[in-house]
């Protein structure tokens, strides 16, 4: 299954491969981020752009109790997660 995505995105020259200096048996995925860029950064950019126009909106503080929380609800998945994992 990943080598069928891997394919797909080498296809469309978002990666390529490369072989390991070390063990020829490896092969190294790497992308390619000037292609990544001009297909996919106008997308990101406008992302970006109306994202910072709701961040704007905040001040330096609240900005911070919002970092904090985002944090600290992100652990809470993670943890979360790692038990329903492990059942």
């Amino acid at each position: 299954m990943v080598t069928t995505v891997v394919d797909r995105l080498e296809k469309k020259n978002f990666v390529y491969r490369d072989r390991d200096p070390d063990d020829r048996r490896k092969v190294i995925i790497k992308a390619n981020f000037e292609k990544i860029g001009s297909e996919l950064g106008p997308y990101f950019q406008s992302f970006g752009q109306e994202i910072g126009k709701v961040v704007s909106k905040y001040s330096p503080a609240e900005m911070e109790v919002i970092n904090d929380y985002i944090r600290k609800t992100t652990e809470v998945f993670k943890r979360e997660t790692k038990k329903i994992k492990q059942k």
